[in-house]
């Protein structure tokens, strides 16, 4: 209910001083595609003995989809890196279908995009499909254009009386 903490009413949008803008400086990198790589067949324990992989067929389909995914075209050879330690993390709760396992995963996963939520807290959004006729960032563009309409929709251009 508006007005139950006592204080005057909230500035509209357009009027406040802070907007969460982004204002340290941003680091670019020059990229390098990674190539997306096998799921090892086997590995070294901690005590040194080499382990064969048995890969549960869930896993190697979640390896599967994540090498064929849209966000693969931008992960460099480190991102595949933390994938593929994701890949163990998703092995494991692929054959226990513990929630330690899922939570862990969830969180591993967000980091690449993996849900739509993900993705828009990544800033990531799809290209327009024009076959298909589909825009799935078109939500997006609205509420930017509704935006823009109230942080300038009050400025009016003035004609100059001077000349």
């Amino acid at each position: 209910m508006p007005g139950m903490g006592g204080g005057p009413a909230p500035k509209p949008r357009n009027a406040r001083a802070r907007r969460n803008h982004d204002f340290a400086p941003q680091m670019e990198l020059q990229f390098e595609p990674g190539e997306a790589p096998e799921l090892p067949t086997s590995w070294v324990d901690e005590d040194g003995v080499k382990r064969r992989v048995n890969w549960s067929p869930l896993t190697l389909d979640w390896w599967d989809r994540w090498r064929r995914s849209p966000q693969a075209q931008i992960f460099s050879e480190s991102d595949w890196n933390s994938l593929l330690i994701a890949a163990f993390v998703a092995d494991k709760f692929h054959k226990t279908f513990k929630v330690q396992y899922a939570a862990e995963l969830r969180q591993r996963e967000a980091a690449f995009g993996a849900t739509p939520i993900d993705r828009l807290r990544l800033r990531m959004s799809w290209r327009e499909d024009a076959e298909r006729g589909f825009k799935a960032s078109e939500a997006e563009q609205k509420r930017r254009e509704k935006e823009t309409k109230d942080r300038y929709g009050s400025i009016h251009a003035v004609k100059d009386e001077t000349a």
